[in-house]
């Protein structure tokens, strides 16, 4: 049942369809990896070199902009400490 009392449809509570949102990328990858043949595992391998690259929001960030992941702090404080 919906929230409106409407039968016979399916209905993902808020934190359900925020959690599908978030690994949808990733079981995406992964099926991809499947279907050519390749272990799951290599997401893992996958997500290490995207970790590894510089993001492109951090290249233009100046010493005393706010901070490109949004902690609120300057950007020589957070991401581009030393």
């Amino acid at each position: 049942m919906t929230p409106g009392g409407e039968a016979g449809l399916n209905y993902l509570c808020a934190g359900l369809r925020a959690y599908f949102g978030h690994v949808d990328p990733y079981m995406r990858t992964m099926a991809g990896l499947l279907s050519q043949g390749r272990p799951a595992n290599e997401i893992m391998d996958i997500l290490r070199m995207e970790e590894a690259k510089p993001a492109d929001r951090f290249v233009h960030a100046e010493r005393n902009d706010p901070c490109p992941c949004g902690s609120g702090r300057k950007y020589k404080k957070c991401h581009g400490a030393a």
